[in-house]
């Protein structure tokens, strides 16, 4: 379900919780949360259905970062899509070049766009650290810098 959607959730929690080893799978990248990690169980309930989701915390961050940059709204199980459907990367080359060439295969040659996000080996992406910026450091600075016009 869509964070986003016209029909907002009647009723929806959030939870960081620790994975007990039970065969928990995220539900972006399908990758197995491992024993003792941690991931973002949600649950709501939308149109007279109840959906629960999991979430692993580089999925979550990957989310999170698209949400500050106005890129996509969570969308649960959409997080593929959204990336594909950005501006985030381009393919290198012709896309006529290889038409057996995916761009969710970790051998397809994408280029990404952005410094903050990079392609990890199994093809899946991953933010890399990100200066978050720090609204009272910029105030500051503002702040600085007109008092140094006034004089």
């Amino acid at each position: 379900m869509c964070d986003c959607d016209v029909v907002q959730p009647n009723f929806f929690r959030e939870l960081l919780l620790r994975s007990l080893g039970a065969g928990e799978r995220c539900c972006e990248c399908s990758l197995p949360i491992t024993k003792g990690e941690h991931y973002w169980f949600s649950y709501g309930y939308w149109e007279d259905r109840f959906d629960r989701y999991k979430t692993c915390l580089n999925c979550r961050r990957l989310w999170q970062e698209l949400e500050v940059r106005d890129i996509a709204c969570q969308c649960f199980g959409g997080l593929w899509e959204a990336i594909w459907d950005s501006d985030l990367w381009y393919r290198r080359g012709d896309p006529g070049d290889d038409p057996d060439c995916y761009w969710d295969d970790p051998e397809c040659p994408i280029i990404l766009e952005v410094s903050w996000l990079r392609r990890r080996e199994d093809g899946w992406f991953e933010v890399v650290e990100v200066q978050q910026p720090d609204p009272l450091k910029r105030e500051f600075e503002e702040a600085l810098t007109s008092s140094h016009h006034e004089q």
